[in-house]
């Protein structure tokens, strides 16, 4: 499997759950204040979506180019609104649509993984 197309589904992954994203929250010094959606944000700009990354293209149908492509427009769109307190953020309604619009995008995509599995 393709290096970036493991990135995004591992990213995927933490922007689903609550649990990993604690573990994200924990994962900073004591005392030390952490931003989680933004936290997130630029991990998912770094070091997952990499559309102009050479073999991003190889990596992904045109199908899930243009869905993590969607994706990322929903994401970015809703920045201004998560708030920076992670228990507050993990209740808040637009959180909660990043979280289900990451969970469906990664079934799609372990489900394409699947498919072409079973090919072989």
């Amino acid at each position: 499997m393709n290096d970036l197309r493991v990135n995004v589904i591992s990213t995927l992954h933490v922007l689903c759950s609550k649990d990993a994203q604690f573990d994200v929250y924990r994962s900073v010094d004591p005392g030390t204040e952490v931003d989680v959606a933004q936290h997130l944000w630029h991990r998912w700009c770094q070091e997952a979506y990499l559309p102009h990354a050479e073999g991003f293209v190889a990596g992904f149908s045109p199908d899930e180019r243009d869905r993590l492509h969607s994706f990322t427009n929903f994401f970015e769109s809703r920045l201004s609104r998560f708030p920076s307190v992670f228990e507050k953020l993990m209740v808040d309604i637009y959180w909660l649509s990043v979280i289900e619009y990451a969970r469906a995008l990664l079934d799609e995509l372990r489900e394409s993984d699947v498919a072409a599995n079973s090919a072989c």
